[in-house]
C-alpha cells in the first residue's frame, strides 16, 4: 500500500538556509508524491512478457479463432466508438476467410427481411437503413457507427460476383414493448432464448460459421453470470441461460468468447462506478507495452489466473479469474482515447421521433414532458446515454 509523505515546511527547523537547499527539498518532496501515487500500479513482468510474446493483431486474432471454432462471440461494453468500428472493419476480413455471417444483438429479427433487402440493393439507401435499424428497443440506438456496420456489409456485397454467396448480417433480438412488464415486454419470450434459436436457425442449421457481436453479458459461454435475487437482498443466483451459455451447452467445442477491453461494472451495490478489468493488471501491462493493439488467449494461459475482486462478476465469490469469464481478449485503446458513438444526423425524423416518444412514455416519463421534446432534445438524450461509460472510463486512466 502506498503511504503519503508529509513535510511540515512551516516549522523553522525544516526551513532550508539557502536557495539550493530549498530547491532540493522541493524536488525530493515532489518525487515522494509521485512515488506514492505510482506505487499502487504494480508491474507484472511475467504477464507483460507473455503479452509481448504471444499476441496477434486484433483482426488476425479474431480470424485465428475460426480455425478450431464455428461460433466466435465478441462481447463489448456498448457505445464505444472504436469497438464498433473494429467490428465493422472485420467484415471484409471475415468474408475473405470464408465466414459469411455476422450475427448481432443490435436489431430485431422481425426486420430481417428488410435487412436482407438492404444489403442486396444496387444503391445504398440511408433512410431505409435507419428504418431497418430502428426496430424495437433499438429506436433508442440511433448511432451512426452501428448503422455503418450495415453499410460495410453492403459495400462488401457490391464486390462479390453474381451467383456467389453474399455476406449476411443476422439480427438476433426480440421486439420490444416498453409499456409492458416481464416477458411481455419482449413479445412473450426470453431475449437470450430467442437469440439462441435465431442463431440456430440462421447459421448453425445451415452448417455455417458466424461472428456473434453483442454486449459482454450475452457473450458468456462458460461463465454463469451472478445476479442478486432482489434489489434489497444479499443472496444471488447464477444465471446459465445467456445466449453464449445456451449455444455452448449444445456445441461446447465450437464456441469461443472474446471480450473487448473496456471497464467492468463495480461489485458495489447500486453503484454506477466502473472498475478496471482484473484489478487493473491489464491496464498497467499495456501502458508499459505502449498500448499496442493486440489479441491474446486468456483461458489456459498465465493471464487466465488473474483475479477480479472488485467487479460485479465477483459478487458470488471472493474473486473470479480472467479465465472464468472469457477465452480471449482484445485490447484496442487505453481509456484516455475512448470516444462515444455519435447520433446519426437524420435518424430521428418524424416517424422515428413519434416512435421514440412512445418508448419514453412507455417507460414512465410523463406524456406532456415527452411531447415537448424536440429532435435536438432527443439527440442530446441519446448522446448522453453514450457518454456515460466514456466519462467513467476516462476517470480510470
Amino acid at each position: 500500500m502506498a503511504h503519503s509523505v508529509r513535510m511540515n515546511i512551516k516549522n523553522p527547523r525544516y526551513q532550508p538556509k539557502d536557495k539550493k537547499m530549498k530547491l532540493f527539498c522541493r524536488i525530493v518532496f515532489l518525487a515522494l508524491i509521485v512515488f506514492s501515487c505510482d506505487s499502487g500500479e504494480k508491474r507484472n513482468v511475467e504477464i507483460e512478457g507473455y503479452l509481448k510474446s504471444n499476441h496477434l493483431s486484433p483482426k488476425d486474432y479474431v480470424i485465428s479463432k475460426f480455425v478450431d471454432h464455428d461460433y466466435v462471440f465478441v462481447g463489448e461494453q456498448h457505445r464505444i466508438k472504436h469497438e464498433v468500428e473494429f467490428v465493422s472493419a472485420m467484415i471484409p476480413e471475415l468474408y475473405k476467410n470464408g465466414i459469411t455471417n455476422l450475427a448481432i444483438e443490435y436489431g430485431v429479427s422481425s426486420n430481417q427481411p428488410m435487412l436482407d433487402s438492404l444489403l442486396s440493393m444496387k444503391q445504398w439507401d440511408q433512410d431505409f437503413a435507419y428504418q431497418v435499424a430502428s426496430g424495437g428497443f433499438f429506436i433508442t440506438w440511433g448511432y451512426q457507427e452501428y448503422i455503418d456496420i450495415l453499410k460495410r456489409a453492403w459495400e462488401v456485397n457490391q464486390t462479390i460476383p453474381k451467383g456467389q454467396k453474399r455476406f449476411r448480417i443476422v439480427y438476433l433480438n426480440t421486439d420490444y414493448f416498453p409499456e409492458k412488464r416481464g416477458k411481455a415486454k419482449y413479445g412473450g419470450v426470453d431475449p437470450d432464448m430467442h437469440m439462441s434459436k435465431l442463431l440456430q436457425k440462421e447459421v448453425i442449421d445451415k452448417n455455417e460459421k458466424a461472428l456473434i457481436y453483442s454486449g459482454m453479458n450475452h457473450a458468456f459461454t462458460q461463465f454463469h453470470q451472478p445476479f442478486y435475487r432482489s434489489k434489497k437482498g444479499k443472496s444471488f443466483i447464477r444465471y446459465d441461460k445467456r445466449l453464449g451459455n445456451l449455444i455452448h451447452k449444445e456445441y461446447p467445442d465450437k464456441t469461443f468468447t472474446i471480450f473487448l477491453h473496456a471497464p467492468w461494472e463495480s461489485r458495489k451495490r447500486n453503484s454506477r462506478r466502473m472498475v478496471r478489468p482484473v484489478n487493473g493488471v491489464i491496464d498497467v501491462c499495456m501502458k508499459y507495452l505502449e498500448n499496442k493493439p493486440m489479441g491474446v488467449d486468456i483461458n489456459g494461459t498465465p493471464l487466465g489466473q488473474l483475479k477480479s475482486s472488485d467487479s460485479f462478476y465477483s459478487i458470488a465469490d471472493e474473486y473470479v479469474t480472467f479465465g472464468d469469464i472469457c477465452d480471449g481478449y482484445i485490447f484496442l485503446k487505453p481509456y484516455s482515447e475512448f470516444e462515444r458513438v455519435s447520433v446519426a444526423n437524420n435518424f430521428y425524423t418524424k416517424e422515428n421521433l413519434d416512435r421514440i416518444r412512445k418508448y419514453y412514455i412507455g417507460i414512465g416519463i410523463s406524456e406532456k414532458k415527452v411531447n415537448s421534446w424536440t429532435k435536438e432534445t432527443i439527440d442530446r438524450i441519446i448522446s448522453d446515454e453514450a457518454n456515460f461509460l466514456i466519462k467513467g472510463a476516462k476517470r480510470l486512466k
